[in-house]
């Protein structure tokens, strides 16, 4: 933390905290993991002609 020394006050680091989407975890099945895992794989496919 810095000091601001004329105001007397502390500056404090702000960290911004999402749970909008905390209600989905842990409501997939294996199945649907294993199917999302399946219709996303295409995405960890680089294309190398696109890379040139």
């Amino acid at each position: 933390m810095k000091r601001i020394i004329s105001l007397g006050i502390e500056k404090k680091k702000r960290g911004a905290v999402y749970d909008d989407l905390d209600h989905l975890a842990g409501t997939w099945s294996k199945k649907d993991a294993a199917e999302f895992e399946r219709a996303t794989s295409v995405f960890e496919k680089v294309d190398e002609d696109m890379w040139k």
